[in-house]
This record gives C-alpha cells, sequence and structure tokens, in this order.
C-alpha cells in the first residue's frame, strides 16, 4: 500500500460480499491514483437455481501512499439469478398442469456512483445507482465489503 516510488502498475485480486450476491472473486489493476476493478461469480445447480453477478467499477483513489485510502468513480453491475418456487411446483403437481411459473427469477443493471475506503486491504463501498434499465424494486443503494492483496 505505500508507495515511495512509482514503478508501474499495481495489480490485486481478491474475494467480496455484498448486496445481492454471497460471493464474487475480484481483480483489478491501480494505474497511478486510477483503479479499474472487475468481480463476478456464478452458481449453477440446476436449470432454474442459478445466479450469476457482475460488476466493473473505474475510480480514483485519494490517498494512495498511505494505508488508508479513499475511492471516488462509476459502477456498472448485472445481476440474474433463478430459484426453485416450491409452492408454485407443489399447485402444479396437485392440479396436475403446469399455470404457474415453477421457479422465481430476479435481474439487476444498474450504473452508480461508488465511494470506498480501504485500510490494510480491507475495503468497504457503497454504490448509488444513478440509473437503472432493469430495476430490483428493493435497492436504493448496494453495499460490499472486500478483502484485497496487491502483488
Amino acid at each position: 500500500m505505500v508507495h515511495s516510488v512509482y514503478a508501474g502498475p499495481i495489480f490485486e485480486v481478491g474475494v467480496s460480499t455484498g448486496r445481492h450476491t454471497p460471493i464474487n472473486l475480484v481483480t483489478g489493476v491501480q494505474l497511478k491514483s486510477f483503479v479499474l476493478r472487475i468481480e463476478g461469480m456464478g452458481y449453477k445447480e440446476s436449470d432454474n437455481d442459478l445466479w450469476v453477478s457482475t460488476r466493473g467499477t473505474l475510480a480514483y483513489q485519494f490517498f494512495s501512499e498511505l494505508p488508508f485510502s479513499l475511492e471516488t468513480g462509476f459502477s456498472c453491475g448485472h445481476l440474474y439469478a433463478k430459484a426453485p418456487n416450491k409452492k408454485n411446483q407443489a399447485f402444479n403437481k396437485a392440479n396436475q398442469t403446469s399455470y404457474l411459473w415453477d421457479y422465481n427469477s430476479k435481474e439487476y443493471l444498474d450504473l452508480s456512483i461508488a465511494l470506498s475506503a480501504r485500510l490494510f486491504g480491507f475495503q468497504v463501498s457503497t454504490f448509488f445507482p444513478l440509473y437503472k434499465p432493469i430495476n430490483s424494486s428493493s435497492t436504493r443503494f448496494l453495499w460490499n465489503f472486500s478483502y484485497l492483496i496487491e502483488l
């Protein structure tokens, strides 16, 4: 974290958790005070039981020469999830029909302002959506907690 002489890009890897996804893998690159970070992951148990998430962030880092830093920038994220709906499956089975979907799905897409604070590799981020073409009814802001290692 302490960079006395600028020697080129700094790469980072880590894991994160936050609103909408249980876990993501994170990779990023810092060039001077600019940071490009990409995170994502997915899980599939069956055709109707899955989730996949991606998020990219471009930010400017303040106090990058200290163990503590602040970042501000823009972020874009996408989430898609499906889960079995046991009630609908039971209804369809009882009535020997397929009137109801046997799974629930959720999709979310946003363009957000990103604010982050980082101390010794632990990072807390908040994302305030500016534009949501695919809307989630429960989201005014997103949060994320990460641990990142610089390579």
